[in-house]
């Protein structure tokens, strides 16, 4: 059985950017939108077992990518990439699943 990670959760990166996603998933596929500031991006992904990878491309026309795992404590955890610019990376954390906010 895979991760859950529909609806409405946070990101906190250890940069200091929290990334607010809004997923939908269908089996194993990803889709929904995330939100930084006033960032809007489109998200797309998988999950396999306890893992998770989403792509979200922003308006900026940046593109990032999360790559986590679901944790005992129910949060997701794992690093982030900005594809663009790959030396720009950081940890991230969510807060238990599901978040609502």
């Amino acid at each position: 059985m895979a991760v859950d990670v529909r609806g409405h959760w946070a990101a906190h990166q250890t940069n200091g950017a929290d990334v607010y996603f809004n997923l939908d998933q269908s089996g194993e596929r990803i889709s929904g939108d995330a939100f930084h500031n006033s960032n809007r991006g489109d998200c797309d992904g998988v999950v396999s077992g306890d893992d998770v990878v989403i792509t979200v491309t922003w308006s900026s026309e940046s593109r990032g990518r999360y790559t986590g795992h679901l944790g005992l404590d129910k949060r997701l955890s794992g690093y982030t990439v900005d594809l663009n610019h790959p030396t720009s990376q950081a940890n991230w954390f969510s807060d238990p699943l599901p978040l609502m906010i």
